[in-house]
């Protein structure tokens, strides 16, 4: 149930769909996720769940994974927060796509790769990146509409196309030291931005 109250027993099982991953959720929606999240899937995995009743607020990646494939937690709406952990190197593609009401990212440092579409729409004000990452894909961080300033740690070497699309309130930017190329609508439809400050 979603309104489980907050001194409820906390639950552990198994995520169905993956015998080698568990999960702990306490009554406050605290779910913690740990074990094996690299395989890959499609948007079909969650067809015919309601996750519009899904009883997790804040979604914490346990420390030890390394890897979470695509689509793994797809349109799980009611997440608002999201913890990384520490041993993180890659997130797939449209691995949090269609979470739209995560307000807080949490990185750590360690973490290299974000897939194409991992992230989409989160009323996200603020963006700490790691100074391990080096990739952004193609419309990672689109539709970001609260996100007012942007400081890409230098560690980045590639960014893929619209990964800012529709950034609507981004006034200012900072792009990393070590990139060489603008990719194609980086910043489409960031009608606020007014600083864009240039590598060498």
């Amino acid at each position: 149930r979603r309104n489980r109250p907050s001194d409820a027993p906390v639950l552990e099982g198994k995520l169905n769909w993956m015998d080698d991953v568990s999960f702990s959720l306490s009554g406050d929606g605290v779910c913690v996720v740990s074990g094996d999240l690299s395989e890959n899937h499609d948007s079909s995995i969650w067809s015919g769940c309601d996750l519009t009743k899904l009883p997790v607020k804040h979604l914490v990646i346990a420390e030890g994974v390394t890897e979470i494939g695509d689509y793994t937690f797809y349109e799980w709406r009611p997440i608002e927060e999201l913890t990384l952990p520490s041993t993180l190197i890659r997130i797939g593609c449209d691995t949090f796509e269609r979470c739209m009401n995560i307000k807080q990212i949490h990185f750590s440092e360690g973490l290299q790769e974000i897939g194409s579409d991992a992230f989409g729409s989160c009323p996200v004000d603020k963006l700490d990146l790691p100074k391990t990452l080096t990739k952004i894909g193609a419309y990672t961080f689109s539709g970001f509409k609260q996100l007012v300033e942007l400081d890409l740690p230098d560690s980045i070497v590639s960014i893929g196309t619209r990964a800012f699309y529709d950034c609507s309130s981004l006034r200012s930017v900072k792009l990393p030291a070590r990139l060489k190329v603008i990719s194609e609508s980086l910043f489409s439809q960031c009608k606020a931005l007014e600083q864009v400050q240039m590598p060498e």
